[in-house]
Order: C-alpha cells, then structure tokens, then sequence
C-alpha cells in the first residue's frame, strides 16, 4: 500500500533549523524517498536543487539544504562547521582540538535530527531518507549517519570525509558505539 506523503512546509523546515532551503517533488510525484542534498564549503542550495532536477530521480522528493553557519568576514556563503581560525587561516586538526566536531555536533547534527523528525511526521521513515554531501556537505552527511541513532536509506559523499578529530581514541570509541548496529550505507 503506497503511503502519501508531503513536503514539509517552509515554516517547518525553518523551525527545524533550516532556512532558504529548496524541496522539490518527483518528476512522477510519487515520493517514496527523500534525498537531502549537502552542498560544500562556501556554497548555496540552488546549484544543488538544479542537480536533483537534472537528476530527476524516480519516486524521489529533493531538498537541496542550506548550511546553518555562514562564512567568517562577511564573505558569501555558508558552511556546516566551523572550518576558520580567527585569521582567517583554515583549522587544522591536532590533539585536543575540538571545534570542528563540536560546530557539527551543535549546528549541524542537530539540525539534521530535527529535520529527520520533521520528515517522520510527513510520511518518511529513516530509510526513506537519503544524503548526498559534496566536501563538508559530504562530511556533515558522514558525522550524522553515524550519529542519528538509526538506519538511514543511504549517504553518498563526494569529496568528504570523517574529521581526523575522530581519530582520537576517545572520539573513536563514542564513535564504534553509535555506529554499530546502524548499519547505514554509504558510499565515499
């Protein structure tokens, strides 16, 4: 039996933390699954909302997401952790350093929760719901499959990667006990 499904409203999606972010409907307008599209570092959700049209998946509603944190200095576009010293100098990751997964953790995995929450109450299971990241919109992808505390559909992330920070051992273990019986496939 075909459950129907809605696209959430632009006033839910903003209270899930989302803001100017872009869903779209199957080109056949039936919505089995839904694929939330991460762009990368600096960038904005038009370029990606235009790849899932020219995608145009089967059974598939998109949402192309704009990241929560925008870039430092008044510079366009945003990003999903924090990635800049106060230079301005990228963060590079060393023992004891934190903030790249602490921003994730507080900006964008929550963020995320919400929106899976939100995408139940419209008729989309976890595993109906698909990521694709692109660099730190792929690395976004990768931290929340890991810690969504269920099965999702799938993660593909183009040119992301875990944090070196997780290589920690502490991080490492946290990570080895949210991840196990997950099971989420992805792709790198």
């Amino acid at each position: 039996t075909y459950v129907r499904h809605r696209l959430p409203s632009d006033r839910e999606v903003h209270e899930a933390g989302f803001v100017d972010s872009e869903f779209s409907c199957s080109g056949d307008s039936v919505e089995e699954n839904v694929l939330l599209l991460l762009h990368g570092l600096g960038d904005t959700p038009p370029p990606f909302a235009r790849f899932a049209a020219a995608l145009s998946l089967p059974r598939t509603a998109t949402a192309a997401l704009r990241a929560p944190l925008p870039l430092p200095a008044g510079l366009d576009g945003y990003m999903w952790h924090t990635a800049f010293e106060a230079d301005g100098s990228k963060i590079e990751p060393r023992v004891g350093e934190r903030r790249r997964v602490d921003s994730l953790k507080s900006e964008t995995r929550s963020r995320l929760r919400s929106l899976l929450q939100l995408l139940g109450r419209c008729g989309w299971p976890p595993r109906n719901v698909y990521l694709f990241g692109y660099s730190q919109g792929g690395t976004a992808a990768l931290d929340f499959a890991l810690h969504a505390g269920c099965r999702l559909g799938g993660v593909v992330s183009i040119c992301g990667y875990l944090l070196p920070e997780y290589m920690e051992p502490e991080l490492m273990a946290r990570l080895h006990q949210a991840s196990a019986p997950l099971h989420t496939p992805m792709l790198l």
